[in-house]
C-alpha cells in the first residue's frame, strides 16, 4: 500500500491524520488532497432506505441489543484468540446479533465452538446481511463490537459505540470518541461494556454532538472538482 501511495497521481486522504500518514511516507505532496472520505455520504443516504423494519421482525428493541461481527484471520484463524471471543460473547448480558462470516462459522464448527454459541439463548447467530439491513441492525443497536474496519466508520457516523476487537486499528481517529480498542481479552471487553453502560445516556447525548472524524458527506464533490480541475490543467 506504501508503494501504491508513493506512485499514485492521486491520494485522496479522509481525514488529517491520514494526510500526515501519506507525507511521513514520502508521497508527492501535491498528490495529497483532504477529502473526507465518501463513506460518509453513502451511509447517510443509504439509510433512507435502511431496513429498519428488520429490527421489529427479529423483535428486537431500539438501543437494547449488541451487533457483533468477526471474521478477521488474524482472529478467527488463531484458536486462542477464536476460543476467547467466544468467552466473551457467552459472558454479554444483552441481547446479541451476530451475523456469521461464513469463515467465522467455519473456524467455530472445526473449534467445536459452534454448538456452545447455538447454546448460549442470548446470543442470535444469524446468516450474513444485506449492507440495508446491517445499515439498520448497526444503527438501532445499543453497542458494536466488531473487528470490521467499515463498521468502525459507520459507527461514527450511526453516533454509536464501538468496542474494536483487534490490538491496533488503521481508523484510530474514533479511539476515545466513538470507539475503544479492547482485542479479544474478555476482561478488556467486559470493562469497555462498563464504559459504555456506566451513562448510556450519558454517552449518547456526548456522541450526538460528535462529528464523524471522516468527513461532512461532501467527498465525492470534492474528488470530482480535483479531478475535473486536474484534467483541465493537464489537456493544455
Amino acid at each position: 500500500r506504501v508503494l501504491t501511495d508513493q506512485i499514485a497521481h492521486y491520494n485522496f486522504a479522509p481525514t488529517p491524520t491520514a494526510v500526515k500518514n501519506l507525507q511521513k511516507s514520502e508521497c508527492n505532496p501535491k498528490s495529497i488532497h483532504l477529502t473526507g472520505n465518501p463513506i460518509v455520504e453513502v451511509t447517510q443516504r443509504q439509510m433512507e432506505h435502511a431496513r429498519n423494519a428488520l429490527v421489529k421482525e427479529w423483535g428486537l428493541e431500539k438501543n437494547e441489543y449488541a451487533l457483533v461481527t468477526f471474521h478477521r484471520s488474524e482472529n478467527v484463524d488463531v484458536p486462542k484468540r477464536l476460543h476467547a471471543f467466544v468467552k466473551t460473547l457467552q459472558g454479554l448480558s444483552r441481547t446479541v446479533i451476530f451475523p456469521l462470516h461464513p469463515r467465522t462459522r467455519n473456524r467455530l464448527k472445526e473449534a467445536g465452538l459452534l454448538e456452545k454459541l447455538e447454546k448460549a439463548t442470548h446470543v442470535r447467530l444469524v446468516e450474513p446481511q444485506g449492507y440495508r439491513e446491517m445499515l439498520a441492525l448497526g444503527a438501532n443497536a445499543r453497542f458494536l463490537l466488531s473487528d470490521s474496519g467499515g463498521l468502525q466508520e459507520e459507527a461514527s457516523i450511526f453516533k454509536k459505540p464501538i468496542l474494536v476487537a483487534r490490538d491496533n486499528t488503521e481508523r484510530p481517529e474514533i479511539i476515545g470518541t466513538f470507539g475503544m480498542l479492547v482485542g479479544v481479552d474478555p476482561e478488556k471487553i467486559r470493562l469497555g461494556v462498563e464504559w459504555i453502560e456506566r451513562d448510556y445516556e450519558g454517552w449518547c447525548r456526548k456522541l450526538e454532538k460528535t462529528s464523524t472524524p471522516f468527513g461532512d458527506g461532501k467527498a465525492s464533490a470534492r474528488i470530482l472538482e480535483i479531478l475535473e480541475r486536474e484534467q483541465n490543467v493537464n489537456r493544455f
